[in-house]
């Protein structure tokens, strides 16, 4: 039996991201080329999650950071913005059918497979201890996090561009093939019918 390709054992956001990821990619079986998207499109979800939060928390460090500008002190100076955080924190699963393909987008950090450098920052436990960080270890939390919340965005963005390219290549077959759109339609009349 032959050995499987060696970007099977790369995580998959190296795969998603890796410059050859798209290489021929219009002379690969539709199969390949819907599951390439798929991929994507759960990358692009998790990387999104990761965003949200990361803007959540540097929206309160830099509440405390403009207290302790001002001299408001060193109070709890981001309860609202903490009362408000389990509700950003909760992902809200956002099912999404396109073509043929129907699959959950709802990222959950406590059950990921791998473990990706922004994990570190979702989990991190400096927001309740601002009140005892001193202004130098204050701001090199604010440094860190708008850090790896531009990371993210910069991957977020590179899994877009792969995803609107993948998008554009599907949406070229199914016009080319009148009977690739029918089996999609009658998929997702399928799909439709037995979960309604």
């Amino acid at each position: 039996m032959a050995a499987a390709p060696a970007h099977h054992s790369r995580r998959r956001i190296d795969r998603v991201t890796a410059p050859d990821f798209l290489t021929r990619v219009s002379e690969r079986p539709l199969d390949e080329v819907r599951a390439m998207r798929d991929e994507c499109r759960e990358e692009e979800a998790r990387l999104s999650f990761a965003r949200r939060v990361l803007q959540a928390r540097l929206d309160i460090v830099r509440v405390s950071v403009a207290r302790r500008a001002d001299g408001s002190g060193r109070g709890p100076a981001q309860g609202d913005l903490l009362q408000g955080l389990p509700e950003i924190l909760a992902d809200v699963a956002r099912p999404s059918a396109i073509g043929d393909a129907h699959i959950d987008l709802a990222y959950d950090p406590e059950h990921a497979d791998e473990r990706r450098e922004e994990e570190a920052l979702l989990v991190d436990s400096s927001l309740g201890r601002l009140p005892e960080l001193d202004d130098g270890e204050l701001l090199a939390l604010l440094e860190r996090l708008s850090d790896e919340e531009r990371r993210v965005s910069d991957v977020r963005r590179c899994v877009l561009d792969a995803l609107d390219v993948l998008q554009a290549e599907l949406v070229r077959r199914y016009a080319a093939d009148s009977s690739t759109v029918s089996g999609v339609v009658s998929s997702v009349v399928e799909r439709t019918a037995h979960h309604g």
